[in-house]
């Protein structure tokens, strides 16, 4: 696990990151209030000590870090090119949610959103060039999008229901946490639109409910 944990700051990836961040802080919260208070507060220290420590010796975790600082700043200067991949999310969401105010019953249709949102581009983001024009970065607003806000809200308590169903204990929590990271995903990437993003949540959705949600009875049959 340490090693993994330091090959994904070296990779970089942000959405990784913040889902390793996510589970760390789940983790102490876990470790303060149920367990051991002076581990949890060691396990802080060596959180806050492990990220000083790549942002001084990591590159690409640093890079990433400033990148991420330098596009929020572009944006606060009223950048709205596609030119940086986070702010190209950030204006896939607002096209998407300005569509979905524009079809809120039956939406789009699954099969034109793309098509929807290259005309939202071209109505509100004209100077983003084709290839920066982007599905919704997001798996909530492809579905209210693709067929109304009803199917988002639908959507949204299928996902959220499982941290509902799983069972108190040490066990118990450690599924909350990866069905709490299964979120993120869903809230940064059109996830489910590829068969790879929908194998990846099945498999772990499917875990965890084989695991810590279907009654122990019901796992002999």
């Amino acid at each position: 696990m340490v090693l993994l944990s330091a090959y994904l700051h070296l990779l970089s990836a942000k959405s990784g990151l913040l889902a390793w961040y996510v589970f760390i802080v789940c983790w102490i919260i876990y470790m303060v209030v149920k367990r051991n208070r002076l581990l949890g507060i060691g396990m802080i220290i060596a959180c806050i000590s492990f990220s000083i420590f790549a942002w001084n010796y990591i590159p690409t975790f640093r890079q990433r870090i400033g990148y991420v600082q330098y596009t929020y700043e572009m944006y606060k200067g009223g950048n709205r090119t596609g030119d940086y991949s986070d702010l190209g999310r950030v204006i896939s969401y607002k096209i998407a949610i300005r569509l979905i105010k524009e079809h809120p019953i039956a939406g789009v249709g699954a099969g034109d959103i793309l098509d929807e949102m290259k005309k939202g581009y071209d109505k509100w983001y004209p100077d983003i060039k084709d290839e920066q024009r982007l599905y919704p970065h997001n798996e909530f607003l492809t579905s209210g999008l693709g067929s109304g806000i009803l199917s988002m809200l639908i959507f949204a308590i299928l996902a959220l229901y499982p941290l509902f169903r799983i069972k108190k204990g040490r066990k118990g929590f450690f599924t909350f946490a990866a069905a709490f990271v299964l979120l993120i995903p869903l809230m940064v990437e059109p996830f489910l639109e590829i068969q790879f993003g929908v194998f990846v949540y099945l498999f772990f959705l499917l875990w965890i409910w084989k695991i810590d949600i279907v009654p122990a009875n019901e796992h002999k049959n």
